[in-house]
């Protein structure tokens, strides 16, 4: 029963997280009195694991949103930090409508129960099955909330990135980085730029990384417009994937800037004859992503929502 609680997020844990909730799951099917208090001690350091693994020390300290509320860094602390990384509150509440104070406020609560369940006394000793289970419940619930939501509201960010990055990825292509096309015929159009998928791979105390992938359509011409209006050129239109990569700063996150650098085209198949037995000489571009080399250093975009 509680472990299918856990299937959408099991995932999101490591091996041995997910060995020790499943212990920890276990317990709780088990008799006797002790049964919830001998659930409580590991599911609480459980938790614990989890935030650390998540959230570590040096990169919450590093947050411009961190002030020190306690002799270490709170429960509540890690969990912020594990949902949105060094982004301020401001940001995700006027720009993104993402508000996660419910979330947090929920800890304090749980780690209460758990930590008072650690303690045997005669109050807590004997526990009723109702409470026990309504404490247990609440824990797990708490657990696979803020897992679901680390990814529910980064989602709800790569979305809205997503439909600002587009033109901006469309502009940089298309204006800036059209060498590792330039070479391959006469002549070349670009028809046009897809974005197959954005990821959000890092959201840390000072920066975002992101990666799109996509293809450019290209309309290649060999010969001049004259050789082929007499018959004598040719025309092809081929679609090159491209990667790029690049960093956000937390503190300026709708401030993104693309250099000819961070974008990749992989134009290896114009050279891939279909012989398996062929290998690229020292003219030839290496079947490899290729950086663009273009006539600006970079392209720099004030994105706004």
């Amino acid at each position: 029963m509680y472990e299918e609680r856990f299937s959408s997020v099991n995932h999101l844990l490591n091996e041995f997280e997910n060995r020790l909730l499943s212990d920890c799951l276990k317990i709780l099917d088990a008799d006797g009195d002790l049964r919830f208090h001998s659930f409580s001690t590991p599911f609480r350091e459980l938790i614990r694991n989890i935030l650390h693994r998540l959230a570590p020390d040096d990169e919450v300290l590093l947050c411009s949103w961190y002030k020190k509320e306690a002799d270490s860094i709170t429960r509540r602390q890690r969990v912020i930090y594990a949902i949105q990384g060094g982004l301020d509150d401001e940001f995700l509440a006027d720009e993104l409508n993402i508000d996660i104070s419910e979330m947090t406020a929920d800890l304090s609560k749980v780690m209460k129960n758990l930590n008072s369940l650690t303690h045997l006394n005669e109050s807590y000793y004997k526990l009723s099955h109702v409470d026990g289970l309504k404490m247990a419940s609440d824990a797990i619930s708490f657990l696979v909330g803020v897992l679901l939501g680390i990814e529910e509201i980064r989602q709800q960010i790569i979305d809205a990135y997503e439909f600002k990055i587009h033109d901006l990825i469309t502009t940089a292509v298309i204006e800036d980085v059209v060498g590792d096309i330039d070479i391959l015929a006469t002549h070349y159009y670009i028809e046009g730029v897809d974005i197959e998928n954005i990821e959000i791979g890092v959201i840390g105390a000072k920066e975002i990384e992101i990666t799109i992938d996509g293809n450019v359509d290209v309309e290649h011409q060999y010969g001049s417009d004259g050789d082929y209006a007499r018959g004598d050129g040719a025309r092809n239109n081929v679609s090159y994937p491209y990667r790029v990569t690049t960093f956000v700063d937390v503190a300026f996150p709708l401030d993104i800037e693309i250099t000819t650098d961070d974008v990749k085209v992989d134009n290896s198949s114009h050279f891939d004859d279909g012989d398996e037995d062929y290998e690229p000489g020292d003219s030839d571009v290496q079947d490899e992503m290729l950086e663009f080399d273009g006539d600006e250093s970079s392209k720099k975009l004030y994105p706004e929502f």
